[in-house]
């Protein structure tokens, strides 16, 4: 029995645009994974920010957006969860997975750059690899100045993983303004959902 490659990427996903579903794409290719879970945060977010889409409905749309993508599994393991946490999800992963495997948690420039304020964050980054996708006007030089901060916390290095590959430019936040053409940066059965009445 071989040693699984397996991948977690988290996040709001209100709305999962281009960009998600591109990450996503790359990460089982770039990675070679066996299986990438997909996990829309816990219920707060709703309470955290006027006009968030429910939980229900954000778990609709990320099973909507990642359908077509190989080795990807949306899960609803944070819907009961008031607040949700990466460390505490990823844990419960790694205890459920009974084939030796290797873990990595995928996320985007912006949150790599608060992980410091992460619940746990040195111990998640000796359970895994976190694997980092750039964010298009955030320079290299702030992810090595945040590198250096992370050394001196006594985290290993060797654990962060930085993709190369740029993404579509885009945030779930601005897709939500007006007058932005949101077919160009959602897929037509996430647009569907995202303007269905609840």
């Amino acid at each position: 029995m071989g040693v699984l490659n397996v991948g977690f990427f988290g996040g709001a996903f209100d709305p999962p645009h281009k960009g998600h579903e591109e990450i996503a794409f790359l990460s089982v290719s770039l990675l070679e994974l066996d299986k990438l879970y997909i996990c829309p945060t816990g219920g707060v977010l709703g309470d955290k920010r006027s006009g968030a889409s429910n939980y229900k409905k954000r778990l609709q749309m990320a099973t909507a957006a990642f359908s077509e993508i190989q080795k990807a599994k949306v899960v609803d393991w944070e819907q009961n969860e008031e607040t949700s946490y990466t460390f505490d999800t990823v844990s419960n992963l790694i205890k459920n997975v009974s084939q030796p495997s290797n873990f990595f948690v995928i996320i985007g420039m912006d949150s790599f750059l608060s992980i410091r304020s992460w619940k746990n964050y040195k111990q998640l980054l000796e359970l895994v690899n976190v694997v980092v996708f750039p964010r298009v006007g955030v320079s290299g030089l702030v992810a090595e100045t945040l590198v250096c901060r992370l050394k001196k916390d006594g985290v290993n290095p060797d654990n962060l993983v930085f993709v190369k590959n740029n993404i579509v430019d885009v945030s779930s936040s601005g897709i939500k303004r007006s007058g932005v053409d949101v077919n160009k940066y959602l897929t037509k059965s996430v647009s569907d959902l995202l303007f269905k009445e609840d």
